[in-house]
């Protein structure tokens, strides 16, 4: 039985060597062939005069799904930097993998740009995704990623003991060869098996998901106990009425809140945020780590932290009836909701009650503490009380005035549903639904925005890290009055827009049947908010200061001003300390941004992914739909169930001459009289689905 085991293993073995070989030999001689046919073809003939344009380039590497590939890069033009993509032929790719920064010579010939790539400058730093194969004493594995051409070759011993058929994670340690050369970092299971498939998506991204050794060692040394000495530094808010109000399933509970209502003036707004720089030290083992993450991204069930989870949802998360560390804004705000004083201070702070927003939402329905029952305790586990329920009626109130004074500022308020996904005990989902956005969630929106702005605003004069806001340039602010004046929207033309000027719109288009498509409309037009060292405009918020504060446990920037916030209370940010900051500064903002981009698309390939997995249920089914979006190739369709996905219309209708108008958005059958515009209803088909690819072939039913 043995005999024949290790016999079929040689064979095996022996048939994937030939196999790996035989297209090796195949690519050389096809690419020989090629350069042969290229050869004479010329002969003969005059040369054509190869122009360089420009000179050298420097990109990332994408093959394409044959003998060529892409190189994606930024190049200097008249008018300033603009994104640009050359082709690479298979011969000049200098066998550059999928990732690979390369530097490239881009030539023209006959009007047509081609780049030759001269160097591979860094390797792509991700690991690998694929099935391992196991072929004796060594193996291979293929890559999950169609654009990654190569079999990884993988030595036994570096193997970690993976087995035929499992996914695991490799990283690439030789590159040079027949084939790449790496070890297994990760075995993640065999595929479909529970979890699997959203690890590796967040591995194939860069995500790491484990810490480093030396990250959870420091982690065993940090005390859990808070000293005395600890508390004679910092104000003692423990006798202050305090709440934590959260989702039912969260577990870092890194703000909470105190209100006081003045009988004069208007409010005093505590908020209570963890103090996560008393544990992670300046380029210690955690703060680096943290600093590569720069955010915890959220996986429809699944959170990958920013910071160990002992840190995350126990030391530093604002648990009830625990003494905590935190650093506290005491924020007075009058009756026009004006920040009128702010003082940030260190403080020793204890969550009376651990609030879920249903539960708010509930007691805000209670409009008088006479009316609350017997029942009302059992039903709120004993946490009702008269001290929570005016703080809560004085919350909405202070909500209330903050959105006025927003509405004043022209503050642009999109408020798109959130499409929730129900997941069996598998991990495979089984409904795609909307989720349900608690009145409650307002009242925290706005006093962790008031707290941001009011921080920014008192340390101003110092080295942070402020969240900016670009405003639309002109040609964006162009594009959109003139796509939302085919709605009969009008906004001012001929200069760029301000925040009240979009505002407008925004409110007119309220309870319309189109208001969602309007403001999608109005969003893409907006650039994407980033961190930055300088205090700029905050166009989406309309204030000329802005910073994230309130969320270090899950956010890198409010880590980094709080270590500043510090420093200046502690009378530690000497002239040296600022040096430092304004040197590091600028490279965090740069980080954090890129590393929120990275987590957003993560997030979005685990939504399709669900997306791939439910529909797989549903193959040869309609589903009706709403269209949100024309282009010359198809539509875009958001399905009842809240999925949207991209219908590209297929031969059999442009052989029935469909013409696509730009201006209108309108795709028309010039025969029929069909047309496809926003905001019609169709019926599409699903008919074939690609988990892998986390595609979904749609077609109009």
């Amino acid at each position: 039985m043995e005999e024949n085991k290790n016999g079929f293993r040689a064979k095996k073995r022996e048939k994937t060597e030939k196999k790996f070989y035989k297209s090796e030999r195949k690519e050389k001689s096809q690419s020989n062939n090629r350069d042969y046919k290229k050869k004479r073809h010329s002969e003969g003939k005059p040369k054509e005069r190869m122009v360089q344009w420009p000179d050298d380039v420097i990109g990332i590497y994408a093959p394409g799904k044959w003998d060529f590939g892409f190189v994606d890069t930024e190049i200097k033009t008249e008018n300033g930097i603009e994104k640009k993509w050359f082709y690479v032929f298979g011969r000049n790719s200098l066998n550059a993998m999928a990732g690979d920064k390369v530097l490239a010579t881009v030539k023209e010939f006959n009007g047509k740009k081609e780049a030759v790539i001269k160097q591979v400058i860094a390797h792509r730093k991700e690991p690998v995704i694929g099935t391992y194969t196991s072929s004796g004493n060594f193996g291979f594995v293929l890559p999950k990623d169609k654009n990654i051409k190569k079999d990884i070759f993988v030595a036994g011993k570096l193997s970690m003991d993976a087995k035929d058929g499992d996914v695991v994670a490799v990283e690439i340690m030789r590159w040079e060869g027949r084939s790449p050369e790496g070890k297994v970092i990760q075995v993640l299971g065999k595929p479909g098996a529970k979890g699997v498939d959203i690890m590796w998506l967040a591995l194939e991204s860069g995500t790491r998901i484990n810490f480093w050794r030396a990250v959870t060692d420091e982690v065993t040394k940090l005390t859990k106990k808070i000293t005395s000495r600890d508390i004679a530094q910092r104000k003692d808010m423990r006798d202050l009425f305090t709440i934590t109000i959260d989702g039912a399933d969260s577990k870092d509970l890194d703000d909470a809140i105190s209100l006081e209502k003045m009988e004069k003036w208007g409010y005093k707004l505590y908020v209570h945020i963890a103090d996560v720089a008393h544990y992670v030290k300046e380029d210690h083992a955690i703060d680096k780590e943290a600093r590569r993450r720069g955010t915890s991204t959220y996986l429809v069930n699944k959170v990958i932290p920013m910071l160990p989870e002992t840190l995350s949802n126990g030391l530093c998360s604002l648990n009830p009836n625990e003494d905590k560390l935190t650093l506290s804004a005491e924020i007075e705000i009058n009756t026009a909701g004006h920040i009128q004083a702010t003082r940030v201070f260190e403080s020793i702070t204890k969550s009376d009650f651990r609030m879920t927003y249903k539960e708010v939402d509930q007691i805000l329905r209670i409009w008088d503490i006479e009316t609350l029952s017997m029942w009302d305790e059992l039903m709120f586990g004993g946490k009702i009380s008269k001290d929570l329920v005016e703080m809560l009626k004085n919350s909405e109130k202070l909500r209330e005035i903050l959105a006025g004074y927003k509405q004043e500022l022209g503050v642009l308020g999109f408020d798109f549903p959130e499409t929730k996904i129900e997941l069996d005990e598998n991990e495979n989902p089984i409904a795609f639904t909307q989720y349900t956005r608690h009145h409650s969630m307002k009242i925290i929106e706005e006093f962790m925005i008031v707290a941001n702005e009011a921080v920014s605003k008192k340390y101003q004069d110092l080295p942070f890290l402020y969240r900016v806001h670009p405003q639309p340039d002109e040609e964006d602010s162009a594009k959109l009055v003139e796509s939302l004046a085919k709605f009969g929207y009008h906004l001012p033309a001929g200069k760029k827009l301000k925040p009240k000027d979009i505002q407008k719109v925004l409110d007119e288009v309220k309870w319309n049947p189109k208001e969602k498509l309007l403001s999608r409309m109005v969003l893409r037009s907006l650039t994407k908010a980033k961190y930055s060292p300088a205090a700029e405009w905050h166009f989406g918020l309309a204030l000329d200061y802005y910073s994230h504060f309130t969320s270090p446990i899950r956010r890198y920037p409010d880590l980094q001003i709080h270590r500043i916030i510090k420093e200046k209370i502690n009378r530690k940010l000497d002239d040296n300390r600022k040096k430092h900051y304004d040197i590091i500064l600028d490279r965090v903002a740069k980080k954090s941004s890129e590393a929120e981009v990275k987590a957003e698309k993560l997030e979005y390939k685990v939504r399709d992914l669900m997306a791939c997995k439910y529909m797989q249920q549903h193959l040869d089914e309609s589903f009706p739909g709403t269209i949100w979006g024309v282009i010359w190739s198809g539509i875009f369709v958001e399905l009842e169930n809240t999925i949207e996905w991209f219908v590209e219309l297929n031969d059999r209708f442009w052989k029935q001459d469909y013409i696509f108008d730009v201006d209108m958005m309108l795709l028309e059958n010039q025969i029929t009289g069909v047309k496809y515009t926003i905001w019609d209803k169709v019926n599409i088909t699903v008919k074939t689905i690609n988990e892998d690819e986390r595609k979904i072939n749609f077609e109009l039913a």
